[in-house]
C-alpha cells in the first residue's frame, strides 16, 4: 500500500530520503498501474447508468414543486449518465475484438497513446474528466 499515493498520504508516512524493502517486488509494476487505474465491468457500467436514470425520474415525478430547485442537480446526473453511457459505448465497441482468457473474462489490450486517441475520438478527454469530477 506504500505504493498507492492516496493510502501513503492518509498514514502520514514519509518515505523521502528513506531506503524501502519490498517484499514480493517482482509485483511492483502491477501494483503501480492498479493504483492508478481502474476497472468496470459492462454490468456496473450498464447498473450505473440504470441507477442514475431511476433518480432522474423520481426527481422528475416526486418533486414536480421542486423541480426548479433540483434541475441543476438533476442536469449533472444527466451528464454524468451521458459520460458513463459513452465510456459503455465506446467499451462495446471492442467487443468483436475481446479475447477470452479462459477465467471467464475476456480482453482487449490498447498500448496508452491508442487508448487515448480512442477516447478523444468518442469525446473523452481530460477536459471532460475535468467537468465530471466538478459534477461529483
Amino acid at each position: 500500500y506504500i505504493l498507492d499515493p492516496l493510502i501513503l498520504s492518509q498514514r502520514n508516512l514519509d518515505v523521502e530520503n528513506n531506503v524501502l524493502i519490498f517484499d514480493e517486488g517482482h509485483n511492483i509494476e502491477d501494483v503501480c498501474r492498479s493504483s492508478v487505474g481502474f476497472e468496470a465491468t459492462q454490468f456496473e457500467l450498464g447498473k450505473a447508468i440504470l441507477d442514475l436514470e431511476d433518480v432522474i425520474k423520481r426527481d422528475k415525478e416526486c418533486c414536480d414543486k421542486f423541480y426548479e430547485q433540483l434541475s441543476p442537480f438533476t442536469s449533472e446526473l444527466t451528464k454524468i449518465m451521458d459520460f458513463i453511457t459513452t465510456i459503455q459505448d465506446w467499451t462495446l465497441s471492442y467487443k468483436p475484438r475481446l479475447v477470452d482468457d479462459y477465467f471467464e473474462h475476456s480482453h482487449f489490450s490498447l498500448g496508452g497513446t491508442a487508448c487515448l486517441q480512442q477516447l478523444k475520438a468518442v469525446g473523452v478527454t481530460s477536459d471532460r474528466v475535468a467537468q465530471l469530477r466538478g459534477w461529483i
